[in-house]
């Protein structure tokens, strides 16, 4: 699942079971991808138009907490 049954992933998790199918097909060996390796971060609408992200407020409520902005994938 990479963690797509515990917080909602899917993009991440579809991501790394795609490269898995790649290599099913290429018969070359599947990378062994685990929770962590899919699990993004998640954004506080404070980060909206940072060009470096600084923790604003408290960092736990509010418009400053994690995820109130939605989630991102990153490589």
């Amino acid at each position: 699942m990479l963690a797509n049954d515990r917080i909602g992933d899917c993009v991440i998790a579809m991501m790394l079971h795609s490269i898995e199918d790649f290599h099913l097909d290429a018969s070359t060996p599947v990378p062994a991808f685990t929770d962590q390796d899919a699990i993004g971060i998640a954004l506080p609408v404070t980060a909206q138009g940072q060009t470096e992200w600084t923790v604003v407020g408290d960092g736990k409520t509010g418009n400053s907490a994690p995820g109130s902005w939605g989630g991102h994938g990153i490589p």
